[in-house]
Parts: C-alpha cells; structure tokens; sequence
C-alpha cells in the first residue's frame, strides 16, 4: 500500500470557483500546459483519472507539505 503524504479534493471546481486544486498546483510547478492537455485528454476519454492522478501527483516529488497548504490556502 502506498502512502501519499498530499491528498487533493476538489479536481473538478466544486469547492473552489473560478479554479480548481490540479489548476493550483500546476501553475505552482510550472506545469498548466500539462494539466490543461491531462484534462482535456480525460474529458476526451483518452485517458483515465488514475493517468492523470499519478502524472501530477509526481510533480510534487520534492516539494514540502507545508509550501503546497501555502499555494492552496492562497487560492480559497
């Protein structure tokens, strides 16, 4: 079983308006090309949301607990 130290809620915008959590994050990482191509390749049903889930949950390898709080709680 793997462990995730970061869990994201909120893919599809229901709890945010005018974004959504993979959105804040990929501008954080430099990387809303990619969740934007992600996105439309899953609406597409080119992909599945495990695809997507694992290729961004990698961009954060690295990156601290307390700096991806920092980019969301400055999103709400």
């Amino acid at each position: 079983m793997s462990h995730y130290p970061v869990v994201v809620f909120d893919l599809d915008g229901t709890l945010l308006r005018g974004t959504t959590v993979s959105l804040l994050l990929a501008g954080w990482l430099g990387r809303t090309s990619e969740i934007t191509e992600l996105e439309r390749a899953f609406r597409a049903h080119e992909i599945s949301n495990s695809v997507v889930a694992d290729t961004s949950a990698g961009w954060l390898a690295g990156k601290s607990v307390t700096e991806a709080w920092r980019v969301l709680e400055d999103g709400s």
